[in-house]
Protein backbone atom coordinates (compact mmCIF):
# COMPACT_ATOMS: atom_id res chain seq x y z
CA UNK A 1 0.00 0.00 0.00
CA UNK A 2 1.44 3.36 -1.01
CA UNK A 3 1.37 6.61 0.97
CA UNK A 4 -1.73 7.90 -0.79
CA UNK A 5 -3.67 4.74 0.03
CA UNK A 6 -2.59 4.99 3.68
CA UNK A 7 -3.91 8.54 3.91
CA UNK A 8 -7.23 7.53 2.32
CA UNK A 9 -7.55 4.59 4.71
CA UNK A 10 -6.93 6.75 7.77
CA UNK A 11 -9.44 9.35 6.59
CA UNK A 12 -12.17 6.83 5.82
CA UNK A 13 -11.78 5.13 9.19
CA UNK A 14 -12.21 8.45 11.03
CA UNK A 15 -14.86 9.90 8.72
CA UNK A 16 -18.22 10.47 10.44
CA UNK A 17 -21.27 8.71 9.11
CA UNK A 18 -23.35 11.12 6.99
CA UNK A 19 -27.11 10.80 6.72
CA UNK A 20 -29.25 12.77 4.29
CA UNK A 21 -29.68 15.78 6.59
CA UNK A 22 -26.84 15.57 9.11
CA UNK A 23 -23.41 14.23 9.98
CA UNK A 24 -23.16 11.74 12.83
CA UNK A 25 -19.97 10.86 14.74
CA UNK A 26 -18.92 7.26 14.99
CA UNK A 27 -18.78 5.38 18.29
CA UNK A 28 -21.10 5.35 21.31
CA UNK A 29 -22.01 8.66 23.02
CA UNK A 30 -21.06 8.52 26.71
CA UNK A 31 -22.22 12.03 27.76
CA UNK A 32 -22.73 15.66 26.76
CA UNK A 33 -22.14 19.22 28.04
CA UNK A 34 -24.46 22.20 27.54
CA UNK A 35 -22.47 25.05 25.95
CA UNK A 36 -23.11 28.74 26.57
CA UNK A 37 -22.43 30.50 23.27
CA UNK A 38 -24.78 33.46 23.76
CA UNK A 39 -22.99 36.47 22.24
CA UNK A 40 -22.70 39.79 24.04
CA UNK A 41 -24.91 42.42 22.38
CA UNK A 42 -22.26 45.08 23.03
CA UNK A 43 -19.46 42.99 21.49
CA UNK A 44 -21.66 42.13 18.50
CA UNK A 45 -22.43 45.83 17.93
CA UNK A 46 -18.74 46.72 18.09
CA UNK A 47 -17.87 44.04 15.54
CA UNK A 48 -20.39 44.81 12.79
CA UNK A 49 -18.96 48.16 11.70
CA UNK A 50 -15.57 46.93 10.56
CA UNK A 51 -16.27 46.51 6.84
CA UNK A 52 -16.19 50.10 5.60
CA UNK A 53 -13.14 51.52 3.87
CA UNK A 54 -14.18 55.16 4.33
CA UNK A 55 -16.39 57.20 6.69
CA UNK A 56 -18.28 58.33 3.59
CA UNK A 57 -19.66 54.81 3.13
CA UNK A 58 -21.02 54.80 6.70
CA UNK A 59 -22.57 58.27 6.36
CA UNK A 60 -24.13 57.20 3.05
CA UNK A 61 -25.89 54.37 4.90
CA UNK A 62 -27.71 57.01 6.95
CA UNK A 63 -28.49 58.98 3.78
CA UNK A 64 -29.74 55.78 2.10
CA UNK A 65 -32.23 55.29 4.92
CA UNK A 66 -33.32 58.92 4.65
CA UNK A 67 -33.89 58.69 0.88
CA UNK A 68 -35.71 55.37 1.29
CA UNK A 69 -38.07 56.93 3.83
CA UNK A 70 -38.68 59.92 1.54
CA UNK A 71 -39.51 57.67 -1.39
CA UNK A 72 -41.97 55.81 0.81
CA UNK A 73 -43.48 59.19 1.74
CA UNK A 74 -44.46 60.17 -1.79
CA UNK A 75 -41.07 60.35 -3.45
CA UNK A 76 -40.16 64.01 -2.87
CA UNK A 77 -38.43 65.52 0.13
CA UNK A 78 -35.27 66.79 1.79
CA UNK A 79 -32.24 65.35 3.55
CA UNK A 80 -30.22 67.67 5.77
CA UNK A 81 -26.72 66.57 6.78
CA UNK A 82 -25.00 68.62 9.48
CA UNK A 83 -21.36 68.33 10.62
CA UNK A 84 -20.20 70.24 13.69
CA UNK A 85 -16.49 70.47 14.52
CA UNK A 86 -15.82 69.68 18.17
CA UNK A 87 -12.03 69.67 18.04
CA UNK A 88 -11.05 66.04 18.44
CA UNK A 89 -14.52 64.87 17.37
CA UNK A 90 -17.26 65.79 14.88
CA UNK A 91 -20.98 65.62 15.60
CA UNK A 92 -22.85 64.26 12.56
CA UNK A 93 -26.61 64.44 12.11
CA UNK A 94 -28.81 63.29 9.23
CA UNK A 95 -32.41 64.54 9.19
CA UNK A 96 -35.06 63.66 6.60
CA UNK A 97 -38.66 64.52 5.74
CA UNK A 98 -39.67 60.88 5.33
CA UNK A 99 -42.36 58.79 6.95
CA UNK A 100 -40.59 58.30 10.25
CA UNK A 101 -39.87 54.86 11.72
CA UNK A 102 -42.97 53.08 12.99
CA UNK A 103 -41.13 50.06 14.44
CA UNK A 104 -37.93 51.19 16.16
CA UNK A 105 -37.26 47.66 17.38
CA UNK A 106 -37.13 46.29 13.84
CA UNK A 107 -34.96 49.21 12.71
CA UNK A 108 -32.42 48.42 15.43
CA UNK A 109 -32.39 44.66 14.89
CA UNK A 110 -29.17 43.54 13.20
CA UNK A 111 -30.01 42.17 9.73
CA UNK A 112 -33.69 42.82 10.43
CA UNK A 113 -35.60 43.90 7.32
CA UNK A 114 -39.02 44.11 8.90
CA UNK A 115 -39.13 47.86 8.37
CA UNK A 116 -37.51 47.91 4.90
CA UNK A 117 -39.24 50.43 2.63
CA UNK A 118 -37.24 50.31 -0.63
CA UNK A 119 -34.32 48.32 -2.13
CA UNK A 120 -31.97 50.82 -0.44
CA UNK A 121 -32.71 48.86 2.75
CA UNK A 122 -31.47 45.66 1.11
CA UNK A 123 -29.40 44.22 3.96
CA UNK A 124 -31.08 45.49 7.13
CA UNK A 125 -27.60 46.32 8.47
CA UNK A 126 -26.94 49.88 7.34
CA UNK A 127 -28.08 51.87 10.37
CA UNK A 128 -26.43 49.57 12.92
CA UNK A 129 -23.21 49.17 10.94
CA UNK A 130 -22.91 52.92 10.42
CA UNK A 131 -23.48 53.75 14.11
CA UNK A 132 -20.95 51.10 15.14
CA UNK A 133 -18.30 52.32 12.69
CA UNK A 134 -18.70 56.05 13.33
CA UNK A 135 -19.11 56.04 17.12
CA UNK A 136 -16.69 53.18 17.91
CA UNK A 137 -16.27 52.30 21.61
CA UNK A 138 -17.24 55.81 22.78
CA UNK A 139 -20.71 55.00 21.38
CA UNK A 140 -22.55 58.31 21.58
CA UNK A 141 -25.59 58.40 19.30
CA UNK A 142 -29.30 59.24 19.33
CA UNK A 143 -32.15 58.35 16.98
CA UNK A 144 -35.35 60.44 16.96
CA UNK A 145 -38.35 59.65 14.78
CA UNK A 146 -41.83 61.03 14.13
CA UNK A 147 -44.61 59.32 12.15
CA UNK A 148 -47.98 60.80 11.13
CA UNK A 149 -49.50 59.31 14.27
CA UNK A 150 -46.77 60.92 16.38
CA UNK A 151 -47.29 64.28 14.68
CA UNK A 152 -51.03 64.13 15.34
CA UNK A 153 -50.27 63.52 19.04
CA UNK A 154 -47.52 66.21 19.09
CA UNK A 155 -44.79 63.76 20.12
CA UNK A 156 -41.67 61.99 18.91
CA UNK A 157 -39.91 58.79 19.96
CA UNK A 158 -36.21 58.32 20.54
CA UNK A 159 -33.63 55.62 21.25
CA UNK A 160 -30.09 56.37 22.38
CA UNK A 161 -26.78 54.62 23.02
CA UNK A 162 -25.61 52.21 24.22
CA UNK A 163 -26.76 49.55 21.79
CA UNK A 164 -28.23 46.48 23.45
CA UNK A 165 -29.39 43.11 22.14
CA UNK A 166 -29.48 39.43 23.23
CA UNK A 167 -28.38 39.93 26.84
CA UNK A 168 -30.22 43.25 27.34
CA UNK A 169 -33.06 45.20 25.76
CA UNK A 170 -33.25 48.80 24.60
CA UNK A 171 -36.00 51.23 25.50
CA UNK A 172 -37.77 53.79 23.31
CA UNK A 173 -38.74 57.00 25.08
CA UNK A 174 -41.61 59.26 24.07
CA UNK A 175 -41.21 63.05 24.27
CA UNK A 176 -43.53 65.94 23.58
CA UNK A 177 -42.91 68.08 20.49
CA UNK A 178 -40.66 67.38 17.50
CA UNK A 179 -37.18 67.27 19.06
CA UNK A 180 -34.39 67.63 16.48
CA UNK A 181 -36.72 66.58 13.63
CA UNK A 182 -36.95 69.51 11.21
CA UNK A 183 -40.10 68.42 9.40
CA UNK A 184 -43.64 67.35 10.32
CA UNK A 185 -42.61 63.72 9.98
CA UNK A 186 -39.19 62.15 9.55
CA UNK A 187 -36.15 60.85 11.36
CA UNK A 188 -32.98 62.43 12.73
CA UNK A 189 -29.90 60.35 13.53
CA UNK A 190 -27.10 61.98 15.51
CA UNK A 191 -23.74 60.37 16.14
CA UNK A 192 -20.37 61.56 17.47
CA UNK A 193 -17.38 60.50 15.37
CA UNK A 194 -13.72 60.84 16.32
CA UNK A 195 -11.90 63.44 14.19
CA UNK A 196 -9.13 60.94 13.47
CA UNK A 197 -11.65 58.55 11.90
CA UNK A 198 -13.28 61.31 9.85
CA UNK A 199 -9.86 62.30 8.50
CA UNK A 200 -10.00 59.07 6.49
CA UNK A 201 -12.26 61.04 4.10
CA UNK A 202 -9.04 62.53 2.72
CA UNK A 203 -7.90 60.61 -0.39
CA UNK A 204 -4.63 58.75 0.06
CA UNK A 205 -3.16 60.78 -2.80
CA UNK A 206 -3.46 63.97 -0.73
CA UNK A 207 -0.41 64.11 1.52
CA UNK A 208 -1.10 67.29 3.48
CA UNK A 209 -3.26 67.03 6.60
CA UNK A 210 -6.83 68.15 5.89
CA UNK A 211 -8.67 70.67 8.04
CA UNK A 212 -12.36 70.44 8.90
CA UNK A 213 -13.47 72.52 5.92
CA UNK A 214 -11.53 70.32 3.51
CA UNK A 215 -12.98 67.17 5.07
CA UNK A 216 -16.46 68.59 4.47
CA UNK A 217 -15.46 69.23 0.86
CA UNK A 218 -14.34 65.63 0.37
CA UNK A 219 -17.62 64.37 1.84
CA UNK A 220 -19.65 66.66 -0.44
CA UNK A 221 -17.88 65.24 -3.48
CA UNK A 222 -18.57 61.67 -2.31
CA UNK A 223 -22.29 62.36 -1.85
CA UNK A 224 -22.60 64.39 -5.08
CA UNK A 225 -21.16 61.42 -6.98
CA UNK A 226 -22.94 58.56 -5.19
CA UNK A 227 -26.40 60.17 -5.46
CA UNK A 228 -25.81 62.06 -8.74
CA UNK A 229 -28.67 60.44 -10.66
CA UNK A 230 -31.06 60.97 -7.73
CA UNK A 231 -30.03 64.61 -7.33
CA UNK A 232 -30.35 65.23 -11.08
CA UNK A 233 -33.98 64.07 -10.98
CA UNK A 234 -34.69 66.89 -8.52
CA UNK A 235 -37.25 65.11 -6.34
CA UNK A 236 -34.85 64.56 -3.44
CA UNK A 237 -32.60 67.41 -2.34
CA UNK A 238 -29.59 67.00 -0.05
CA UNK A 239 -28.29 69.94 1.95
CA UNK A 240 -25.05 70.03 3.95
CA UNK A 241 -24.35 72.34 6.89
CA UNK A 242 -20.75 72.63 8.10
CA UNK A 243 -20.20 74.33 11.48
CA UNK A 244 -16.61 75.20 12.32
CA UNK A 245 -15.23 75.82 15.79
CA UNK A 246 -14.95 79.55 15.13
CA UNK A 247 -18.75 79.62 14.76
CA UNK A 248 -18.50 80.04 10.98
CA UNK A 249 -21.32 78.11 9.31
CA UNK A 250 -21.65 77.25 5.64
CA UNK A 251 -24.68 75.73 3.92
CA UNK A 252 -24.65 73.97 0.56
CA UNK A 253 -27.27 72.31 -1.60
CA UNK A 254 -25.63 69.39 -3.35
CA UNK A 255 -25.51 69.42 -7.15
CA UNK A 256 -25.12 66.20 -9.11
CA UNK A 257 -21.51 65.40 -10.02
CA UNK A 258 -21.73 64.02 -13.56
CA UNK A 259 -19.80 63.85 -16.84
CA UNK A 260 -21.03 65.49 -20.05
CA UNK A 261 -23.85 63.23 -21.24
CA UNK A 262 -24.22 62.58 -24.96
CA UNK A 263 -28.00 62.27 -24.80
CA UNK A 264 -30.88 61.18 -22.60
CA UNK A 265 -30.64 57.68 -21.08
CA UNK A 266 -31.26 54.78 -23.48
CA UNK A 267 -33.94 52.59 -21.94
CA UNK A 268 -34.37 48.97 -22.90
CA UNK A 269 -37.70 48.64 -24.77
CA UNK A 270 -38.56 45.54 -22.76
CA UNK A 271 -37.81 44.80 -19.14
CA UNK A 272 -34.79 42.64 -18.37
CA UNK A 273 -34.57 39.71 -15.98
CA UNK A 274 -31.21 38.63 -14.58
CA UNK A 275 -32.69 35.79 -12.57
CA UNK A 276 -34.41 37.60 -9.72
CA UNK A 277 -37.33 39.28 -11.47
CA UNK A 278 -38.03 41.96 -14.04
CA UNK A 279 -36.33 45.35 -13.94
CA UNK A 280 -35.59 48.25 -16.26
CA UNK A 281 -32.08 48.95 -17.49
CA UNK A 282 -31.07 52.50 -18.34
CA UNK A 283 -27.84 53.05 -20.23
CA UNK A 284 -26.07 56.36 -20.69
CA UNK A 285 -22.82 57.39 -22.38
CA UNK A 286 -20.76 60.35 -21.32
CA UNK A 287 -17.49 62.18 -21.80
CA UNK A 288 -15.47 63.04 -18.71
CA UNK A 289 -14.24 66.62 -18.57
CA UNK A 290 -11.51 66.40 -15.93
CA UNK A 291 -11.92 69.00 -13.19
CA UNK A 292 -8.93 69.80 -11.00
CA UNK A 293 -11.36 70.71 -8.20
CA UNK A 294 -12.43 67.05 -7.93
CA UNK A 295 -10.37 65.04 -5.46
CA UNK A 296 -11.50 61.56 -6.53
CA UNK A 297 -14.19 61.34 -9.19
CA UNK A 298 -14.29 62.03 -12.94
CA UNK A 299 -10.60 62.81 -13.17
CA UNK A 300 -10.28 61.47 -16.70
CA UNK A 301 -8.13 58.59 -15.46
CA UNK A 302 -8.59 54.81 -15.58
CA UNK A 303 -10.19 54.66 -12.11
CA UNK A 304 -12.99 57.12 -12.92
CA UNK A 305 -13.75 56.07 -16.51
CA UNK A 306 -15.07 53.05 -18.35
CA UNK A 307 -18.12 51.63 -16.61
CA UNK A 308 -20.18 52.32 -13.49
CA UNK A 309 -23.38 50.62 -12.28
CA UNK A 310 -26.14 52.16 -10.16
CA UNK A 311 -29.33 50.90 -8.53
CA UNK A 312 -32.26 53.32 -8.70
CA UNK A 313 -29.77 56.15 -9.22
CA UNK A 314 -27.48 55.25 -6.31
CA UNK A 315 -23.94 54.29 -7.36
CA UNK A 316 -22.87 50.82 -6.30
CA UNK A 317 -19.62 50.14 -8.18
CA UNK A 318 -17.34 52.01 -10.58
CA UNK A 319 -14.20 51.19 -12.55
CA UNK A 320 -15.82 47.97 -13.74
CA UNK A 321 -14.58 47.91 -17.32
CA UNK A 322 -11.83 45.31 -16.93
CA UNK A 323 -13.95 43.15 -14.61
CA UNK A 324 -16.79 42.99 -17.16
CA UNK A 325 -14.92 43.00 -20.48
CA UNK A 326 -11.81 41.13 -19.35
CA UNK A 327 -9.31 43.75 -20.48
CA UNK A 328 -8.18 47.16 -19.31
CA UNK A 329 -9.49 50.32 -20.90
CA UNK A 330 -6.90 51.85 -23.21
CA UNK A 331 -5.50 55.13 -21.79
CA UNK A 332 -6.67 57.00 -24.90
CA UNK A 333 -10.26 56.20 -23.82
CA UNK A 334 -9.99 57.54 -20.27
CA UNK A 335 -12.65 60.17 -20.97
CA UNK A 336 -15.27 57.54 -21.93
CA UNK A 337 -17.97 56.50 -19.46
CA UNK A 338 -20.88 54.09 -19.77
CA UNK A 339 -23.37 54.28 -16.90
CA UNK A 340 -25.82 51.45 -16.22
CA UNK A 341 -28.74 52.27 -13.92
CA UNK A 342 -30.91 49.33 -12.81
CA UNK A 343 -34.46 50.38 -11.89
CA UNK A 344 -37.01 48.40 -9.88
CA UNK A 345 -38.90 48.49 -6.61
CA UNK A 346 -38.26 44.78 -6.09
CA UNK A 347 -34.94 44.33 -4.32
CA UNK A 348 -34.70 40.65 -5.29
CA UNK A 349 -34.45 41.62 -8.97
CA UNK A 350 -31.06 43.24 -8.45
CA UNK A 351 -27.74 41.42 -8.27
CA UNK A 352 -26.57 41.02 -4.66
CA UNK A 353 -24.38 43.79 -3.27
CA UNK A 354 -21.74 43.74 -0.57
CA UNK A 355 -23.05 44.85 2.84
CA UNK A 356 -21.13 48.14 2.43
CA UNK A 357 -22.96 48.76 -0.90
CA UNK A 358 -19.72 49.61 -2.69
CA UNK A 359 -19.55 46.50 -4.90
CA UNK A 360 -21.64 43.71 -6.39
CA UNK A 361 -21.15 40.13 -5.24
CA UNK A 362 -19.29 38.57 -8.16
CA UNK A 363 -20.34 35.05 -7.21
CA UNK A 364 -24.03 35.92 -7.44
CA UNK A 365 -25.65 34.43 -10.56
CA UNK A 366 -27.58 37.67 -11.15
CA UNK A 367 -24.32 39.63 -11.22
CA UNK A 368 -22.85 37.35 -13.87
CA UNK A 369 -26.08 37.58 -15.90
CA UNK A 370 -25.87 41.38 -15.71
CA UNK A 371 -22.24 41.34 -16.87
CA UNK A 372 -23.19 39.13 -19.82
CA UNK A 373 -25.97 41.56 -20.74
CA UNK A 374 -23.53 44.48 -20.62
CA UNK A 375 -21.04 42.68 -22.85
CA UNK A 376 -23.81 42.05 -25.39
CA UNK A 377 -25.53 45.43 -25.32
CA UNK A 378 -23.27 48.23 -24.06
CA UNK A 379 -21.18 50.21 -26.52
CA UNK A 380 -17.43 50.17 -26.03
CA UNK A 381 -15.21 53.18 -26.76
CA UNK A 382 -13.33 53.38 -30.02
CA UNK A 383 -9.72 52.70 -29.16
CA UNK A 384 -7.42 55.38 -30.51
CA UNK A 385 -3.73 55.46 -29.82
CA UNK A 386 -3.57 59.10 -30.83
CA UNK A 387 -2.71 61.16 -27.77
CA UNK A 388 -4.87 64.00 -26.47
CA UNK A 389 -2.03 66.38 -27.30
CA UNK A 390 -1.95 65.15 -30.89
CA UNK A 391 -5.73 65.53 -31.25
CA UNK A 392 -5.57 69.09 -29.96
CA UNK A 393 -2.79 69.98 -32.38
CA UNK A 394 -4.91 68.46 -35.16
CA UNK A 395 -7.82 70.73 -34.26
CA UNK A 396 -5.52 73.75 -34.17
CA UNK A 397 -4.08 72.81 -37.58
CA UNK A 398 -7.61 72.57 -39.04
CA UNK A 399 -8.50 75.96 -37.63
CA UNK A 400 -5.37 77.64 -39.00
CA UNK A 401 -5.74 75.94 -42.40
CA UNK A 402 -9.21 77.50 -42.74
CA UNK A 403 -7.88 81.06 -42.33
CA UNK A 404 -7.64 82.93 -45.65
CA UNK A 405 -4.02 84.16 -45.29
CA UNK A 406 -2.55 80.71 -44.53
CA UNK A 407 -0.06 79.50 -47.12
CA UNK A 408 1.07 76.19 -45.61
CA UNK A 409 0.52 73.94 -42.59
CA UNK A 410 3.16 71.52 -41.33
CA UNK A 411 2.99 68.99 -38.49
CA UNK A 412 6.10 67.30 -37.05
CA UNK A 413 8.17 69.64 -39.21
CA UNK A 414 11.93 69.10 -39.00
CA UNK A 415 14.32 71.85 -37.91
CA UNK A 416 18.09 72.30 -37.42
CA UNK A 417 18.50 70.67 -40.82
CA UNK A 418 21.86 72.45 -41.27
CA UNK A 419 23.44 70.21 -38.61
CA UNK A 420 21.24 67.16 -39.14
CA UNK A 421 19.46 67.36 -35.77
CA UNK A 422 15.98 67.06 -37.25
CA UNK A 423 14.03 68.30 -34.20
CA UNK A 424 10.27 67.94 -34.72
CA UNK A 425 8.08 71.06 -34.40
CA UNK A 426 4.51 70.22 -33.28
CA UNK A 427 2.94 72.69 -35.73
CA UNK A 428 4.25 75.15 -38.30
CA UNK A 429 1.89 77.72 -39.82
CA UNK A 430 3.15 79.78 -42.75
CA UNK A 431 1.16 82.92 -43.53
CA UNK A 432 1.56 85.83 -45.88
CA UNK A 433 3.14 87.95 -43.13
CA UNK A 434 5.51 85.31 -41.76
CA UNK A 435 5.82 81.93 -40.06
CA UNK A 436 4.59 80.83 -36.61
CA UNK A 437 5.76 77.68 -34.83
CA UNK A 438 3.96 75.92 -31.98
CA UNK A 439 5.09 73.73 -29.08
CA UNK A 440 1.92 72.11 -27.66
CA UNK A 441 1.07 70.62 -24.27
CA UNK A 442 -2.33 69.11 -23.49
CA UNK A 443 -2.30 70.32 -19.89
CA UNK A 444 -0.19 72.82 -17.96
CA UNK A 445 3.16 73.95 -19.33
CA UNK A 446 6.57 73.89 -17.65
CA UNK A 447 9.74 75.96 -17.95
CA UNK A 448 11.48 73.17 -19.90
CA UNK A 449 8.71 73.33 -22.52
CA UNK A 450 9.68 76.92 -23.22
CA UNK A 451 13.33 75.91 -23.60
CA UNK A 452 12.25 73.19 -26.04
CA UNK A 453 10.45 75.84 -28.08
CA UNK A 454 13.57 78.02 -27.96
CA UNK A 455 15.57 75.13 -29.42
CA UNK A 456 13.16 74.93 -32.35
CA UNK A 457 13.18 78.71 -32.82
CA UNK A 458 16.98 78.71 -32.94
CA UNK A 459 16.90 75.83 -35.45
CA UNK A 460 14.51 77.69 -37.72
CA UNK A 461 16.73 80.77 -37.58
CA UNK A 462 19.86 78.70 -38.42
CA UNK A 463 18.00 77.04 -41.32
CA UNK A 464 17.25 80.47 -42.77
CA UNK A 465 13.52 80.40 -42.06
CA UNK A 466 13.13 82.45 -38.84
CA UNK A 467 9.80 82.32 -36.98
CA UNK A 468 7.84 85.52 -36.68
CA UNK A 469 6.29 84.10 -33.50
CA UNK A 470 7.12 81.09 -31.34
CA UNK A 471 3.97 80.00 -29.48
CA UNK A 472 3.82 77.74 -26.41
CA UNK A 473 0.23 76.54 -26.13
CA UNK A 474 -1.31 74.55 -23.26
CA UNK A 475 -4.24 74.40 -20.88
CA UNK A 476 -2.60 76.91 -18.52
CA UNK A 477 0.71 78.63 -17.84
CA UNK A 478 2.12 78.93 -14.30
CA UNK A 479 3.76 82.13 -13.12
CA UNK A 480 7.32 80.84 -13.59
CA UNK A 481 6.65 80.11 -17.27
CA UNK A 482 5.23 83.61 -17.77
CA UNK A 483 8.28 85.15 -16.10
CA UNK A 484 10.68 83.04 -18.19
CA UNK A 485 8.93 84.01 -21.44
CA UNK A 486 9.29 87.67 -20.53
CA UNK A 487 13.00 87.21 -19.81
CA UNK A 488 13.65 85.29 -23.06
CA UNK A 489 11.91 87.98 -25.08
CA UNK A 490 14.66 90.38 -23.98
CA UNK A 491 17.25 88.15 -25.70
CA UNK A 492 18.16 87.30 -29.32
CA UNK A 493 18.45 84.14 -31.40
CA UNK A 494 21.83 82.95 -32.87
CA UNK A 495 21.39 85.26 -35.88
CA UNK A 496 20.93 88.35 -33.66
CA UNK A 497 17.18 88.73 -34.23
CA UNK A 498 15.08 89.28 -31.08
CA UNK A 499 12.94 86.42 -29.83
CA UNK A 500 9.16 86.70 -29.88
CA UNK A 501 7.74 84.03 -27.57
CA UNK A 502 3.96 84.00 -27.04
CA UNK A 503 1.93 82.05 -24.42
CA UNK A 504 -1.55 80.96 -25.42
CA UNK A 505 -4.17 78.50 -24.10
CA UNK A 506 -6.48 76.09 -25.91
CA UNK A 507 -9.43 78.07 -24.58
CA UNK A 508 -8.12 81.25 -26.16
CA UNK A 509 -7.93 79.39 -29.47
CA UNK A 510 -11.51 78.20 -29.03
CA UNK A 511 -10.44 74.55 -28.73
CA UNK A 512 -11.90 72.30 -26.03
CA UNK A 513 -9.36 70.15 -24.19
Amino acid sequence: MNTTDNIKSLFNSANPMATENSYEPSGVCIGDTLLDNTPSGFALFQAIGGHYTSPAQAIEELVDNAISSIRANGGSGKVILCLTDGGDYVDISVCDSGTGISDLGAALTISGRGGAQTPLNEHGCGLKNALSYLSEEAELWLLESRTKEDAAADRYRCVSAPYAAIDRRMRARVHQGSGAILFETGTTVRVRCGKEKLECLKPATKRAKADFRQLCGYLKEELAYTYAAILAEGRVTIGIICREQNAHESCHRLEALEPLWEADPIELPETADFGGGKLTVRCRYGTIEADKENATYYKGNMASSGLEIRINGRCIERGLYSKVFGRALHPSCNRFLAQIDLRSEDGVAFPATETTKNAFVEGDARTQALFRWIRANVRQPETSRESLESRLVGKLAEKKAAESDTLRIGREEGTYRTIGLQGKIDLLVSKTDGMTIYEAKAKGTKAEDLYQLRLYADGCAMDGMPAKESVLIGARHPKEVCSLAEQLNSQCDPTGAPYHFVLRTWTEEGISA
